[in-house]
């Protein structure tokens, strides 16, 4: 008798210990299982952020730099180098493409501002690059209608449909996008990104559209004044011939 209440006493404790381990076993699998359903919420939450943001995951672990200064009073902003040193970079490219924007109902728009359209086309093709222009005509909403462009060549010019230009604008070329002027903003700005190749002008004004490429050019070429002399003596030397 007191055997059998012996092992008696035994199962219960080893029932009890056996328990005992499957309710920490289930309480271990129901943490792991809590810890996971944590996890897959927080993926969701950041998959989510980075779409509705048009992240990068490089965005996620790599803090852009942002380097500001003002020159003439143009305000230059760049994302992760200096300005001239990304100005530098984006002249290395052999194939640039310029790109402005025109108001449809400013008839007089193009001639104020023919002054830094040859001005770089002139540079660049002194300096080998391959230019393509295209210049926008965009409606008072900056909806863009047509756009004419030389196509890579100097003495092209051709009328293209909107997305004739959108191609033109999408390429792996370097771009140089001149927005049309806005009074509105409280100054002229220039972006520079150089991992998207792409320097962008936001004038206020025509004024400042010049004043902005000369300044852009400046910082790409340590020699742009000695180039700007080598253009405008062909240009009077062409003039002269012509005159004969």
């Amino acid at each position: 008798m007191s055997q059998a209440l012996s092992n008696a006493k035994v199962q219960s404790v080893r029932e009890i210990k056996k328990k005992a381990k499957s309710k920490k076993i289930n309480k271990n699998i129901t943490k792991i299982l809590i810890y996971l359903i944590i996890i897959i919420i927080l993926f969701m939450f950041v998959k989510v952020f980075i779409i509705d943001n048009e992240l990068d995951i490089q965005d996620i672990f790599h803090s852009k730099q942002e380097f500001e200064s003002i020159e003439g009073g143009i305000k230059f902003h760049s994302i992760d180098f200096p300005i001239r040193d990304s100005l530098v970079i984006l002249e290395r490219d052999n194939n640039i493409t310029i790109s402005y924007n025109s108001n449809i109902n400013d008839q007089n728009y193009l001639t104020s501002i023919i002054q830094s359209i040859n001005l770089f086309q002139g540079v660049f093709s002194n300096k080998g690059k391959i230019t393509t222009l295209v210049i926008n005509t965009v409606d008072e909403q900056n909806n863009l209608i047509k756009c004419t462009s030389n196509l890579g060549d100097l003495y092209t010019s051709k009328d293209l449909n909107i997305e004739e230009c959108n191609n033109l604008l999408n390429t792996n070329n370097t771009l140089i996008f001149i927005d049309y002027p806005n009074k509105e903003l409280e100054e002229t700005k220039v972006l520079i990104n150089v991992e998207d190749k792409l320097v962008h002008i936001s004038p206020k004004n025509t004024a400042e559209v010049n004043t902005s490429v000369q300044l852009v050019l400046k910082s790409m070429y340590e020699d742009i004044e000695q180039v700007v002399d080598n253009l405008n003596n062909f240009k009077l030397d062409q003039d002269l011939n012509i005159s004969k």
